[in-house]
């Protein structure tokens, strides 16, 4: 990866995918097909964002509009935030759900989550007032934090399991030795079901996981580089994230991908250099061994507020700074991007994005001229001399030519048919109507349509149509 910072995780979205499928083939009663549909659908989904990598569609992501992806980054946060509230507080279930609120605002829900909250926005609003201790204030909370848990249980005389039946701790015990193999299951591959594994419902579900892992990728790489200020190419980020994919099936593994949250948050401490994918990789594998030791001690407040900190920048930077610096529309898409996001999902939320984009856009395009100029001969003419009695036919008959000149750009059928409604309204005397072409640099095939209705306005109506300063492209196209 050329992102040095770049951390990766589970693509939570595929969850429901996969969920689904397993649902549909009923998993518990055929686990042996279950594990072996995982890895496949995971090896398959990442040679095919490979091949998406190396034909050049994660460079789509920079013509995605402002709107979308402000809402994407957004509904991240929400979600982030929403995370954090939970693994505090059970009790908080949903940023929307009115119940959630009431048990935070008990004393129990202030206690259980009062120091990680004032923890992560202290975090958060200290460096936007004084910004040279942004690099080294988030770790100096989560030492500070533990520091002071452990202290308060010191003094209190309070166990680790009297801490964690309190719900300070994760519900994980102390294990009594390394069993980092569990993770892993065996089945015989006589027990699959192979017609569900060649079945068109499971290339459907491919097709699910394909289209959301490569939509979550292509927008957490790029979510990555704004947030920032790094540049890398996100082709081939996506081709790394193929081949990572495809390793991960091997190994039983879900779809995964780099995960913005993560990748900001290790930006912020400082994380500038292949050093620390080393140090990561290495942190990793020792997780993967001791994590359960490690879970067993964490409390909870710690990584909560790391999480709720990395939520608080993803969100008020699409929510509250551009208040009074984006259009109406575009602030309202990101709204209602962020409630779907909460409600119903990543993939919805993208999905109404992007229509209310396509509306507002629409809304916008119609309101672009479609013609720079209107003249006609009998008020308008060039400089050339002529004799008294042309200037008076000109002035007499003038009015019957007309000459309209095209607005710079690509005509399209959003605004082509306003030359088609201002002929219409012309002068029923009209006999030749002049079109200037010479700023168009394109017409799309919708609105030759419209420039055919034009035509037979004009076989009915019984003028002449003049096409004048056509340029190759536009001729190519009449």
């Amino acid at each position: 990866s050329e992102v040095p910072h770049g951390v990766g995780a589970l693509t939570d979205t595929v969850v429901p995918i996969l969920g689904a499928f397993f649902a549909s083939i009923d998993g518990l009663e055929s686990p042996a097909t279950a594990l072996v549909a995982i890895p496949l659908l995971t090896s398959f989904t990442g040679l095919a964002m490979y091949a998406a990598g190396r034909i050049g569609l994660g460079e789509v992501v920079k013509a995605c509009p402002y709107a979308v992806f402000g809402g994407f980054i957004a509904g991240t946060g929400a979600q982030l935030i929403e995370l954090s509230l939970n693994m505090m507080l059970p009790g908080f279930t949903h940023v929307l759900d009115l119940q959630s609120w009431r048990n935070l605002l008990t004393a129990h829900g202030a206690v259980m989550c009062g120091p990680g909250l004032l923890a992560a926005v202290f975090t958060f609003v200290l460096p936007r007032f004084y910004p040279p201790v942004d690099s080294y204030l988030l770790p100096s909370i989560v030492v500070a934090l533990t520091a002071s848990f452990y202290g308060g249980l010191l003094y209190s005389g309070t166990s680790l399991e009297e801490a964690r039946s309190a719900g300070w701790l994760f519900d994980q015990e102390i294990p009594n030795g390394v069993d980092c193999l569990q993770v892993w299951n065996y089945a015989s591959l006589d027990d699959v079901n192979w017609s569900i594994i060649f079945s068109s419902k499971f290339a459907f579900t491919f097709l699910q996981l394909f289209c959301v892992s490569f939509l979550t990728t292509v927008k957490n790489i790029y979510g990555t580089n704004e947030f920032t200020k790094t540049r890398s190419d996100i082709d081939k980020e996506l081709c790394t994230a193929g081949i990572t994919n495809a390793v991960c099936g091997m190994v039983g593994g879900c779809p995964s991908g780099m995960v913005m949250s993560f990748s900001v948050a290790a930006h912020a401490l400082g994380a500038r250099g292949k050093l620390f994918s080393w140090l990561l990789a290495a942190l990793s594998a020792g997780l993967f061994i001791f994590g359960d030791y490690l879970v067993a001690v964490l409390p909870k407040m710690v990584p909560a507020c790391v999480v709720l900190w990395i939520g608080l920048v993803l969100l008020i930077y699409y929510i509250w700074d551009p208040i009074g610096k984006v259009s109406f529309n575009n602030y309202a898409i990101i709204v209602v991007m962020v409630f779907v996001d909460l409600s119903f999902g990543c993939s919805l939320m993208i999905t109404i994005g992007l229509f209310l984009t396509f509306l507002s856009t629409f809304r916008n395009m119609m309101d672009l001229p479609a013609i720079r100029s209107s003249y006609t001969l009998g008020t308008v003419r060039s400089d050339i001399l002529r004799p008294s009695h042309h200037n008076n036919v000109l002035s007499l008959c003038g009015s019957r030519s007309m000459a309209l000149q095209v607005e710079a750009g690509l005509l399209t059928f959003v605004n082509s048919f306003k030359i088609l409604d201002f002929v219409e309204l012309s002068d029923a005397s009209l006999e030749f109507l002049i079109i200037d072409w010479s700023l168009v640099k394109g017409v799309c095939d919708s609105a030759v349509s419209t420039i055919k209705e034009m035509l037979r306005l004009a076989e009915r109506r019984s003028f002449f149509i003049v096409f004048a300063a056509v340029g190759p492209p536009v001729e190519e196209v009449l």
